[in-house]
């Protein structure tokens, strides 16, 4: 995210997902409606997170 995307403390705007290693398998948790919405105003993702985000299964 650009700096303007972000609070005026360095905080994210809103979080869209967590992930968790320490369970097993590691716990996704995204939410892809936030995700797209963030997408389509110009935010870009990290590689990692544009990993996360392809494996990640999208929920029935």
């Amino acid at each position: 995210m650009i700096e303007n995307d972000r609070a005026r403390n360095g905080r994210s705007v809103e979080v869209v997902g967590t992930y968790n290693p320490r369970t097993n398998p590691a716990s996704v948790n995204l939410n892809r409606e936030r995700i797209d919405y963030w997408t389509s105003k110009g935010a870009q993702m990290s590689e990692i997170v544009a990993k996360l985000f392809a494996k990640t299964p999208v929920a029935a």
